[in-house]
């Protein structure tokens, strides 16, 4: 046989040798995947498997709103004398924040005394030349006491009186509720704005978040919401959703608005997320950990007599912790309520591997 026939001959059986192996690998590929990322000896930690209620969550971005707000500023003119507060200052219902200069309100407040103590007189004057005794406005009738004090100027001094006192009162300003000061504008020795300051009660808030029209079904009036800050995610503040505005937007979207208690951290404006949570009854529930993928599949294992039994399932529907899961039937898996599914160590374990429960700390 020539060479060159020879090196065909043999290149070509090398090829059919090649094609056939590699059939026989595709075919048991599936059973080989078992046996991968076995680990011996491996300490791992379990659950039992119960049917129980699942918190299905819907997921939104929210604004946190103090549940009262007040810009608070002085009604009458005049220059700042004393600033009591700054951003941030913790103040109680009545506080005072700021004052103005009250030398004239003061000066105005003892002229309005005196022009009603000369009202009183003319008063008591113009009782006598109605032939009654001037000191006593009882045995007056009506209508002569009423022409005695208009003559006398007497109605118009008590109103300039209390105008004066109203004046002086608004020179101070004080706080309408307990919370803590924010945005402080005016200063010492300016002129006084109608806006001085905002008071924020942030002890309890509300958020202010939207669901999609198909997210509706789950959200009710009464129904939990969680909120976290992106500051401090692993902080969760319960919440009750208070309304829902029924009208959908030209995005298709809902706001919804529930309330929270206020916490450290938490600030009037700041965009938190918000996790809304409805209950679904009998599922079968169990950690985010205790599912790990294996050649694109999902897998958990359950722990039988020191051995992890690889079982394939489906995920149903998740939240930031639990998984609702079903067997796999179409890979022949079982699993029921009862069994004993490994939630930790389960990263580099095969079928069959070995493994030992962790003890208690």
């Amino acid at each position: 046989m020539p060479l060159r026939t020879l090196t065909v001959f043999i290149c070509a059986a090398t090829l059919l040798s090649c094609g056939s192996n590699g059939d026989k690998r595709a075919s048991s590929e599936g059973d080989a995947a078992k046996g991968q990322h076995r680990a011996e000896n491996n300490q791992v930690e379990v659950v039992r498997l119960e049917k129980r209620t699942f918190r299905k969550q819907i997921v939104s971005n929210g604004r946190l709103a103090a549940r009262s707000k007040s810009v608070v500023g002085f009604r009458t003119q005049g220059v700042i004398e004393h600033v009591y507060v700054s951003n941030g200052s913790h103040v109680r219902q009545g506080d005072i924040l700021a004052e103005l200069d009250k030398t004239e309100a003061l000066s105005a407040l003892a002229a309005a005394q005196q022009n009603l103590e000369k009202a009183r007189i003319d008063l008591s004057d113009a009782i006598i030349g109605f032939g009654f005794d001037g000191a006593d406005t009882t045995a007056v009738p009506p209508a002569k006491l009423a022409t005695a004090k208009v003559r006398s100027g007497y109605n118009v001094a008590v109103l300039n009186l209390a105008n004066a006192r109203n004046t002086l009162k608004a020179c101070t300003l004080h706080a309408p509720f307990a919370g803590k000061v924010a945005d402080v504008k005016g200063r010492q020795y300016e002129a006084a704005a109608a806006e001085f300051c905002t008071v924020v009660d942030d002890s309890q808030m509300e958020v202010d978040f939207s669901v999609v029209e198909t997210e509706l079904g789950l959200v009710r009036q009464g129904g939990r919401a969680s909120v976290v800050s992106f500051v401090a995610p692993d902080a969760k503040v319960q919440g009750v959703i208070s309304s829902i505005n029924p009208v959908v937007d030209d995005k298709g979207q809902i706001r919804v608005r529930a309330k929270i208690a206020g916490r450290s951290g938490f600030m009037d404006g700041m965009n938190v997320k918000v996790y809304v949570e409805n209950e679904i009854a009998s599922q079968l529930v169990l950690p985010k950990s205790a599912v790990v993928i294996r050649d694109n599949l999902e897998v958990v294992f359950r722990y039988s007599a020191g051995r992890a039994i690889w079982t394939y399932v489906h995920t149903l529907m998740d939240n930031s912790e639990e998984y609702v899961v079903e067997p796999n039937l179409s890979r022949g898996a079982e699993l029921s309520v009862g069994d004993t599914v490994i939630v930790s160590g389960n990263l580099n374990l095969a079928n069959d591997s070995k493994v030992e429960l962790k003890k208690p700390q």
